[in-house]
C-alpha cells in the first residue's frame, strides 16, 4: 500500500492522505472516512466542511452506435460525519462543474469559500484574453453573485471586492450587502477588529 499524508494538520478531527493515488481523510485513530458512493473529496475539511466532487456517469450512443461513458464532476458540500449537505451548487447558469473553468479558489473562512470562473473575455483594445470572476459560497451551498475581485471574509464578517465596470473598490457584509462602496484600494488582506 501506498499512503502519503497530504496535510499539515488535523481539521474537523480529520487529516487528508492520498492511498493509491485517491484522495481520503483519516481521522486521529487511523479510521478512513466513509464517503457516499459517488462522492470524492476534493480539498480537506474546513470549519466542518469539505468541498467534495459529486460523480455522475453519463451513458450515450455515439454515431458509430457504440455505447460510450464519461464522467462529471460538481460541486457539492459534505459534513464532517460523511453526509452531504449539498450535491448541487448552481453557479448561475446551471449546476455548477469542477473542470478547468469553475473551481475551489479558497476552501472556508470565517464561513465562506471562494470558487473562481475562468472565462474568455473580449474588447476592442485588447482582443480576446482570459479573465475570472469569483464568488462566495456559504456552508448551505448558496453562491453570492459574481465579483471581478474578491478577498476572503475576516472574523468581522467584512469583505473587499470590485464590481464589473468599478475601479473601486466595496466593502460589503456576510449578506453582500454593501457597506462602503467607491474605495480606492492599492492592495488589502482581511479585516480585523472592523479595519
Amino acid at each position: 500500500k501506498y499512503l502519503d499524508i497530504i496535510t499539515s494538520r488535523f481539521s474537523s478531527g480529520y487529516a487528508g492522505i492520498t492511498e493509491q493515488d485517491k484522495f481520503q481523510m483519516i481521522d486521529k485513530t487511523g479510521k478512513k472516512l466513509k464517503l457516499p458512493e459517488n462522492v470524492e473529496l476534493y480539498v480537506e475539511f474546513s470549519e466542518g466542511i469539505a468541498p467534495v466532487k459529486v460523480r455522475k456517469i453519463n451513458t450515450y450512443t455515439n454515431s458509430k452506435r457504440e455505447t460510450v461513458s464519461d464522467t462529471t464532476y460538481y460541486l457539492g458540500l459534505m459534513n464532517a460525519a460523511g453526509k452531504l449537505i449539498t450535491d448541487s451548487i448552481n453557479s448561475g447558469s446551471g449546476r455548477m462543474k469542477i473542470d478547468k473553468d469553475y473551481f475551489l479558489a479558497a476552501n472556508f473562512s470565517n464561513g465562506f469559500a471562494i470558487v473562481q470562473h475562468k472565462f474568455t473575455d473580449y474588447n476592442w483594445y485588447a482582443g480576446s484574453f482570459e479573465s475570472s470572476e469569483f464568488a462566495y459560497l456559504d456552508k448551505a451551498g448558496k453562491l453570492s453573485g459574481w465579483f471581478p475581485s474578491v478577498r476572503a471574509f475576516g472574523k468581522d464578517q467584512l469583505a473587499i471586492v470590485t464590481k464589473k465596470g468599478e475601479y473601486s473598490a466595496s466593502f460589503i457584509d456576510n449578506q453582500f450587502n454593501v457597506i462602503k462602496s467607491s474605495v480606492t484600494v492599492y492592495d488589502a488582506g482581511l479585516f480585523s477588529e472592523g479595519l
